[in-house]
């Protein structure tokens, strides 16, 4: 029977594969990664790569993780997060998708024209403190839209 791993070990192997990393160097980096004697087998990788954790893989670690504190206690919180980590392993940013869900919920909490006065003042307040501060911040968050650039690309 093999070794039952994580649900960490799963994700961190289907994340290097999916970088295009040789099944022998995903078992090398699991290894040093979790500090454990023995890498998973190929052919269990290759498992959880062809089947990724679903939301029900995540809502069942949660249950036995923190007995008592089941998703319905999270309630629709824990829809939201499970959705972002899902859709994480699917390749998309995490940054982003975190963003849009937690501005959805403050909008849902807020309403829009408060979560835009909110934002408004903000983003007048991080001006005004780069100009008192006369420092340039280039993570600063603002409201124009700046083209992505991959990594690598130049534009």
């Amino acid at each position: 029977m093999p070794k039952k791993y994580p649900i960490e070990v799963r994700l961190f192997a289907t994340q290097k594969r999916n970088e295009e990393r040789s099944w022998d160097e995903v078992g090398e980096l699991i290894k040093q990664q979790f500090n454990i004697e023995s890498a998973p087998s190929r052919r269990q990788m290759i498992k959880w790569v062809n089947r990724p954790p679903t939301a029900d893989d995540f809502v069942k670690e949660i249950d036995h993780r923190l007995p008592g504190y089941s998703p319905e206690v999270f309630g629709k919180q824990s829809e939201g997060l499970i959705g972002i980590i899902t859709e994480g392993i699917k390749g998309k940013d995490f940054g982003m998708i975190t963003a849009k869900w937690m501005f959805s919920e403050m909008k849902s909490l807020m309403g829009i024209q408060r979560l835009r006065t909110a934002w408004l003042e903000f983003d007048q307040e991080q001006e005004s403190v780069q100009q008192d501060g006369n420092t340039s911040n280039e993570d600063e968050i603002s409201l124009e839209e700046k083209p992505i650039q991959k990594e690598g690309s130049e534009t």
